[in-house]
């Protein structure tokens, strides 16, 4: 039987081979670009974070199944479940679940957690206690790690930071 082709056409030399994955490379690198590019296009903007959104639902004239739910858990208003979440969920319930119960109860977990809250900031700051300078009754002043919300979702470092006692909510309001 004759053979169709010729292997010696077909061997690639080892340039051929590294121009070949150069190429892979170069193409891969160039559509990890495009994609963190469209992914820059589609980021979420100041006036979408700033946004509260209420939920509203689909059947507005009540729920024909009975054995849905139209009440929440119980297991969401206890003390108990906000000891164990994170410090980014806390925030976030604390931030984007105004005037609630679960606001209430994020707010005293922080409080717990040694974070306190500044009425004139409207931020959480956790004071670092090795710093912290009693200047008088009332001003305290050292580093602080604030709870940036707004911007960044992030804890950020404010050195020299002198925190009024005016500024502190102590009455934690549902």
């Amino acid at each position: 039987m004759k053979k169709l082709y010729h292997t010696h056409l077909f061997r690639p030399t080892l340039k051929c081979i590294i121009k070949l994955n150069m190429n892979f490379f170069y193409y891969t690198v160039f559509k990890l670009q495009e994609m963190i590019e469209g992914s820059y296009k589609n980021s979420i903007k100041k006036s979408d974070r700033d946004q509260y959104r209420q939920y509203t639902p689909r059947m507005l004239w009540g729920n024909p199944c009975k054995f849905f739910p139209t009440t929440p858990l119980s297991v969401y208003q206890s003390p108990e479940l906000f000891e164990k979440l994170h410090l980014d969920t806390l925030f976030f319930i604390f931030y984007y679940q105004p005037g609630t119960y679960q606001q209430h109860l994020a707010a005293k977990e922080l409080k717990k957690k040694s974070w306190k809250y500044h009425k004139k900031y409207t931020t959480w700051l956790l004071p670092d206690f090795n710093t912290i300078k009693i200047l008088n009754e009332q001003v305290e002043h050292g580093t602080y790690v604030s709870f940036d919300y707004v911007s960044t979702w992030s804890k950020q470092l404010k050195k020299n930071f002198s925190f009024e006692y005016i500024h502190l909510e102590d009455e934690i309001t549902i």
